[in-house]
């Protein structure tokens, strides 16, 4: 039957994402980044199917593909396509607003969905601005509207996460933060496993109802003995240990420029190499507990007090590299926390000097891991920023893509670009964006 309480049709909209600072750190659970979405969007539409057909579709700009046909069978999401490749993003976002649906009792529509993705250029150089996170978080967006499902912004991040984190469980969510809440974020990650073992024990009831409907829990997700929410409404309600989003105040007299260096690199491998050389590939253990007290989620706009510019140790050489690797995740973390103060009492000159030891503290981690970081493209992007009076840094990953630089009113932006685009470099028209556009 259809559902008077559905839209028909549907929109979301997220920007992509650059790192300012903490990267690879942020990985490890409650360690922390500060990430910045820009003035490039990706948008999902979505229009309710045929009622008839019992299958909707899937059509992005991001693949030379056609349109391809999706539908239900046994409560999964099935694609009609032996090439799936590049939906699985689009595919769990659905998978997880509608398990939330559900519960909420809404009755399940078919639907098309179609992709339009400008974060990358018309001629197809990828930037490096973040896809996955933007499709992500623009479809749960796009489906809570279409649903009718009245949740807040930390709400929406977290079916994000979920839906991302089946797909990329090596990712910190920090795109997803950034594609969220908009504008500079002070971010730190949430503990995987604490997640995984709730998302398990999820599915473990359901295939239990499925089996035995006695079991307890309907299809709303109440506990029908005890009376309290389960399932992902639950799990979405609850603070997720070390997950802590922060918005920062902008300098309005800070320079914010992006360079692109022409050669994209992969942000999941890259980031899979360090993790292989210090933990064996496996996932991460609590080895770097952070030191941020109060572990439980935090979503603030307030100031805070000063704390000193981290020192960089690189350690000797009697330490193994998971030691080192721990020293590097403490440096980063007190460069962040310092570099966050900074945006909060507006000190664009305090941003710089934690620019440049974010960049110093990124390039001990290629001495620990051999990880290439900075190349020779992102060393040049650097080299040229400071000559004119700005503080820069790889961005992201690294190994590739882009970098920026920082600078207070007395930066000649125009001469920093210039001089890139004659060395090679790209320079982007990007802004940090809040939400306004």
């Amino acid at each position: 039957m259809k559902d008077d309480d559905l839209e028909e049709t549907a929109v979301g909209r997220a920007p992509g994402k650059l790192y300012v600072a903490g990267e690879y750190a942020v990985v490890e659970p409650g360690h922390r980044a500060i990430v910045v979405a820009v003035n490039r969007f990706l948008d999902v539409r979505i229009h309710a199917s045929d009622f008839e057909a019992r299958q909707g579709s899937l059509q992005s700009n991001r693949f030379t593909r056609s349109r391809v046909q999706w539908h239900r069978s046994h409560d999964t999401i099935v694609v009609d396509s032996a090439d799936q490749s590049g939906w699985g993003f689009i595919i769990n976002a659905i998978r997880v607003v509608e398990r939330f649906a559900v519960e909420a009792g809404k009755s399940l529509r078919y639907c098309d969905i179609s992709v339009s993705s400008g974060l990358d250029d018309a001629s197809g150089k990828k930037y490096g601005l973040g896809s996955s996170g933007a499709v992500t978080v623009a479809t749960v967006q796009a489906l809570c509207d279409f649903y009718h499902l009245e949740i807040g912004e930390m709400e929406r991040y977290k079916l994000a996460f979920l839906a991302a984190n089946e797909v990329q469980p090596s990712g910190s969510g920090g795109d997803i933060a950034a594609g969220t809440f908009q504008g500079c974020i002070a971010y730190s990650s949430p503990d995987h496993e604490w997640i995984a073992a709730r998302v398990g024990h999820d599915a473990q009831t359901e295939t239990l109802q499925r089996a035995a409907p006695s079991v307890g829990i309907d299809r709303t997700g109440l506990d029908r003995r005890s009376g309290e929410v389960s399932g992902i409404a639950r799990l979405i309600g609850m603070d997720w240990p070390g997950l802590s989003i922060e918005r920062l105040p902008v300098p309005s007299d800070m320079k914010f420029l992006v360079g692109w260096t022409g050669a994209p690199a992969s942000t999941p491998e890259l980031v899979a190499n360090v993790q292989h050389s210090v933990h064996g590939g496996d996932i991460p253990d609590q080895g770097f507990a952070a030191e941020s007290g109060d572990a439980s989620e935090r979503v603030r706009d307030t100031d805070g007090k000063s704390h000193d510019s981290p020192a960089l140790e690189l350690g000797d050489a009697m330490e193994t590299s998971k030691e080192r690797y721990g020293r590097f995740v403490r440096d980063s973390d007190a460069c962040v926390t310092a570099m966050a103060d900074a945006f909060r009492r507006g000190d664009v000159s305090a941003i710089q000097t934690q620019i440049r030891a974010a960049r110093r503290i990124l390039l001990s981690l290629t001495d620990i891991t051999g990880t290439i970081v900075e190349t020779r493209a992102l060393n040049d992007l650097v080299r040229i920023a400071q000559s004119h009076g700005a503080a820069a840094k790889s961005s992201g990953a690294g190994g590739g893509d882009c970098g920026i630089a920082i600078g207070g009113p007395e930066v000649d932006s125009d001469a920093i670009r210039a001089d890139w685009n004659a060395c090679g470099i790209e320079a982007l028209d990007l802004h940090i964006s809040t939400g306004d556009e």
